[in-house]
């Protein structure tokens, strides 16, 4: 089994040693590029002037502070602690046989699902995105 492996070995690094020099030969001993021009990915219409489409201005939402969660609205899953009673356990961290619960790891509660253990709603403001376009006139608290 060992000595299988072994060749196996020396055949993959011969192929790698053989590739590597016909690339080589190929491209009169130097390494081809990675490097793009990426001006050849841009249409020639919008090279011209320099008309490029630009990505939507977007700020960040000040009613979140760009979390997308507000903790002025609690969740109503966990009454705002942000972790629940874990059910697989009844939170008491063991399961029937005696062992530690897999789902809390012994302490009897999970993150909230709702609040991802926030504790809060989604902003309102941005939706929970956590940021907004001014341009579409999307309101900012």
């Amino acid at each position: 089994m060992a000595k299988k492996l072994f060749i196996g070995l020396i055949v993959i690094i011969i192929s790698i040693v053989g590739v590597s020099g016909y690339v080589m030969s190929q491209t009169g001993g130097t390494t081809p590029s990675l490097k793009t021009n990426n001006s050849n990915l841009i249409p020639a219409a919008a090279m011209e002037n320099n008309n490029y489409v630009s990505s939507p201005k977007r700020e960040m939402c000040d009613a979140c502070a760009g979390t997308g969660w507000c903790r002025q609205d609690i969740c109503l899953k966990c009454n705002g602690t942000g972790v629940i009673v874990c059910k697989a356990c009844n939170g008491t961290g063991e399961c029937k046989n005696g062992t530690i619960c897999p789902y809390c790891h012994g302490t009897g509660e999970i993150i909230c699902p709702a609040c991802h253990g926030t504790g809060g709603t989604r902003c309102k403001f941005c939706g929970g995105d956590g940021y907004y376009d001014p341009e579409k006139g999307d309101k900012k608290a």
